[in-house]
């Protein structure tokens, strides 16, 4: 699930993560900031705080809810205070189309390393990102 976040004038990305079923593991919040200007514990609160209400709404309030850690995700930074937006609407583009169906714990690391560097690779390309030389 993607969820576009925007606080004081700023967009940044959280994707909510299901792992594997086999991995009995809770869900996991990535959090994709073009500008390092949300704090990602802060963002996710509301949403870990909606995940609780749906999960005793469907299992009912007795049943232990899992723990949901936040992962910040190293992405391309935006070169001015504005673009922010852009920048959102593109790393859900690009996830959308490499994302595995399921995550597995073991593959989260190289999930984060391989969007980071797809980020970069296709933000170079795509003239939206000027990395300093």
């Amino acid at each position: 699930m993607l969820i576009p976040i925007f606080e004081e004038k700023h967009w940044s990305l959280v994707i909510i993560c299901f792992l594997a079923e086999e991995e009995g593991v809770s869900p996991m919040l990535l959090h994709l900031d073009s500008y390092e200007y949300h704090q990602a514990t802060k963002i996710s609160e509301p949403i870990k705080w909606f995940l609780k209400q749906k999960w005793n709404n469907l299992k009912g309030e007795s049943s232990d809810f899992p723990t949901v850690d936040t992962k910040t995700v190293e992405v391309p930074q935006q070169t001015n205070d504005y673009d922010c937006g852009l920048f959102v609407m593109y790393f859900m583009k690009l996830f959308l189309k490499q994302a595995p169906k399921r995550f597995k714990i073991q593959n989260l690391e190289m999930t984060e390393i391989n969007l980071s560097k797809l980020l970069k690779q296709s933000a170079q390309a795509s003239k939206i990102y000027a990395s300093p030389t």
